[in-house]
């Protein structure tokens, strides 16, 4: 038996509504997918000593960090972040890629050009496993916890 119902009324649906851009990006659906993959970085404290405590959220790749866009740490910061003195807290890092490994010593440069330092702590064994092989501890101080970061961050310097 063949059904003579009518068809069932296909209604046209409505593009969902744009979000606002981020800086810099213009409007639409990319903008989107940019402002999910930012870089979490929240400030924990700012000390007396002048000592700045940031944490890092979440992975760190190429859709966090972009090298020709602003260092997500004058974002959070302000113009003078480089100068200051920052220890960054890496326990909910879970992964970084190569371009979070680019972003990590281009900003230990940027401190070390402008007087500032910067020391990351609590890395994840896996992480800690990628900037060792790399030997990218040379060249950016890293500790196993706050008090070891710290005491590099007094001492000025990498291990």
């Amino acid at each position: 038996m063949v059904s003579t119902s009518p068809a069932p009324k296909v209604t046209p649906q409505e593009d969902p509504p744009a979000v606002p851009a981020a800086a810099g990006v213009s409007g639409g659906r990319g903008a989107s997918i940019l402002q999910e993959h930012a870089l979490k970085l929240s400030m924990v404290s700012i000390e007396k000593g002048g000592v700045i405590l940031v944490a890092a959220e979440g992975n760190i790749t190429s859709s966090d960090v972009d090298p020709t866009s602003t260092n997500p740490l004058q974002t959070l910061l302000g113009a003078t972040w480089c100068t200051n003195r920052v220890l960054l807290n890496m326990e909910l890092s879970g992964y970084i890629d190569s371009s979070a490994i680019g972003w990590l010593m281009s900003t230990q440069k940027q401190f070390k050009d402008a007087g500032g330092k910067f020391v990351i702590y609590n890395v994840q064994p896996a992480v800690r496993q990628l900037l060792d092989m790399l030997k990218i501890g040379r060249i950016l101080p890293i500790a196993d916890d706050e008090a070891g970061a710290r005491k590099l961050l007094a001492e000025g310097g990498a291990k």
